[in-house]
């Protein structure tokens, strides 16, 4: 017999990859965000009561504007998600069933957040990079999980809010904090070693060499 399509889509998965883990990812995201959010502040808890120092992003970053730069693109990500989701529905829908990594085969919104997955992709593996070279293993661990459940926040803090226009302006506010805080973008560094250094002429404080 016929049924309607609405009823149909609703019991069909299509037989992708990438639709598998669209389904996958919305069904189950939510108690993996919560259990990262969980773990990170178990270990910043931690690590305050033994009185170690830890590295947080935006406000006791690493030298490299990666993390920042991760955290916006998320934010920019769940925005446009939020937006497709709540204005256009049907573009999501037809994403879902005819998926694919190419964004120039994409209506706009669709194609700048796909552009923004792949952005965080990258970005990602760079801040990992930057996080092996300049942290201890026990450090970079706590910093890397205190960073995805940063980014996890972000996600679902806009995808809820840009349904009711607000997190537009909470957007464009976070962006601005973000790259107020981000002191590796104005930062001098030293010639000899490339740390940073408090001034553009004096002595660097990790190698001694005198930057005129």
């Amino acid at each position: 017999g016929w049924i309607h399509e609405s009823r149909m889509l609703q019991n069909v998965e299509p037989d992708d990859p990438i639709s598998s883990f669209i389904n996958t990812f919305s069904g189950n995201h939510m108690p993996w965000f919560v259990a990262l959010i969980g773990l990170a502040v178990l270990l910043y808890l931690f690590r305050f009561s033994r009185k170690k120092a830890s590295k947080f992003v935006h406000f006791n970053d690493i030298d490299s504007p990666y993390p920042t730069i991760l955290c916006v693109l998320v934010a920019i990500s769940a925005a446009f998600y939020g937006s497709i989701q709540h204005f256009v529905p049907e573009t999501w829908i037809h994403y879902y069933y005819h998926p694919t990594l190419n964004p120039f085969e994409l209506p706009f919104a669709m194609s700048c957040f796909l552009v923004c997955v792949w952005s965080i992709l990258l970005v990602g593996l760079a801040v990992v990079d930057e996080v092996r070279h300049q942290l201890r293993l026990e450090d970079a661990f706590v910093y890397l999980v205190g960073l995805g459940s940063t980014c996890v926040l972000c996600y679902i803090f806009f995808t809820l809010t840009i349904p009711y226009y607000v997190g537009y302006a909470f957007l464009v506010a976070y962006i601005i904090f973000a790259l107020k805080h981000c002191d590796s973008f104005f930062s001098y560094h030293c010639g000899a070693c490339g740390k940073p250094i408090p001034q553009k002429k004096s002595r660097c404080p990790h190698c001694g060499a005198l930057n005129q």
